[in-house]
């Protein structure tokens, strides 16, 4: 069982978003069990999923709301129900429940904003993450534990180049593929697969949202 954490400490990174969008693509393309476990206070995906339950009654995955405090209990006892668990979390590293919470994970990945407000804070929780992952395989031998960055809302800024030479300066892989600050993003929901849905509003986005969940899939070796 993976469990993965798409986390940063400065909020409008689009980490609820991409958890979900990522869930639903490995529950229905990739044919994988996923849970997410919304650990965030302000509950943004099970909002999310509060509203769609108005529409469907069956869902690809589960999301189950917990306070942040009870999600490494929890996880300790799920014994491997699922292939995946996702735990959307607020960004705050000085949460013990929550760095609790980062050491469980064996899979991180960082959206990176590259907006000059946010390149001090990205830098500083990339450091974070790094010495997590340090402590992890050189303390617990944890060798199977992942950590990649990709650029999310890309608008083609030139900060954009300097957070990916950044990345490769502190030995953090990044994505090739990143996601666009596209319309359709921000209208997503907790059941659609952007790679194999039939809505023609998601035509704009298909290609690349594919490429990005095949490399996510290699990557994390899913």
């Amino acid at each position: 069982m993976d469990i993965f954490l798409i986390s940063a400490q400065k909020g409008g990174a689009g980490k609820s978003t991409l958890t979900a969008l990522i869930s639903n693509s490995l529950a229905i393309d990739f044919r994988k069990k996923v849970l997410v476990i919304d650990g965030d206070e302000q509950g943004t995906i099970t909002d999310f999923r509060e509203a769609d339950e108005l529409e469907l009654e069956e869902f690809p995955y589960e999301v189950k709301k917990l306070p942040t405090k009870e999600v490494a209990e929890y996880l300790d006892n799920l014994e491997d129900q699922y292939d995946v668990v996702f735990v959307d979390l607020q960004g705050s590293t000085s949460d013990n429940d929550i760095l609790e919470i980062m050491m469980l994970a064996n899979r991180v990945l960082l959206p990176i904003i590259a907006r000059k407000a946010d390149l001090y804070s990205t830098l500083n929780y990339v450091e974070t993450i790094r010495k997590i992952e340090t402590y992890k395989k050189e303390e617990e031998e944890d060798t199977d534990f992942l950590l990649y960055a990709m650029l999310n809302q890309k608008r083609g800024r030139i900060e954009e180049k300097a957070m990916r030479d950044y990345c490769k300066e502190v030995g953090v892989n990044i994505f090739e593929n990143g996601l666009r600050d596209l319309v359709a993003y921000a209208r997503w929901n907790t059941y659609e697969s952007y790679m194999s849905s039939d809505n023609s509003d998601l035509n704009a986005v298909k290609e690349e949202f594919t490429a990005f969940m095949n490399e996510f899939v290699e990557k994390y070796k899913l």
